[in-house]
């Protein structure tokens, strides 16, 4: 999923710069053995949060599941929309 923060005309205006940027990872959140904990994984993942970032979340974390929900309630609420990857694309 892509993030977005700004109206489309901007978008359009740096949508070099914005294909380019990713949120790498937050912790080692496929690591089942060692999962952190809830509230430092939303505090590392929305403090990385820009215009553009590509999100990369495990489907192997608990700790993804159990914060996923607040995590797009959070997003919305700042005003960023989820869009697919093929977005990039056009």
């Amino acid at each position: 999923m892509k993030i977005i923060k700004e109206s489309l005309d901007a978008r359009k205006k740096n949508d070099i710069n914005n294909k380019a940027r990713m949120v790498a990872g937050y912790c080692y959140d496929w690591d089942v053995k060692n999962q952190p904990e809830c509230h430092y994984a939303m505090e590392k993942l929305t403090s990385r949060i820009h215009n553009g970032a590509v999100i990369l979340l495990h489907s192997t974390s608990e700790t993804n599941a159990l914060i996923l929900d607040e995590f797009i309630d959070c997003m919305l609420a700042e005003g960023y929309v989820f869009k697919p990857l093929s977005d990039l694309c056009n």
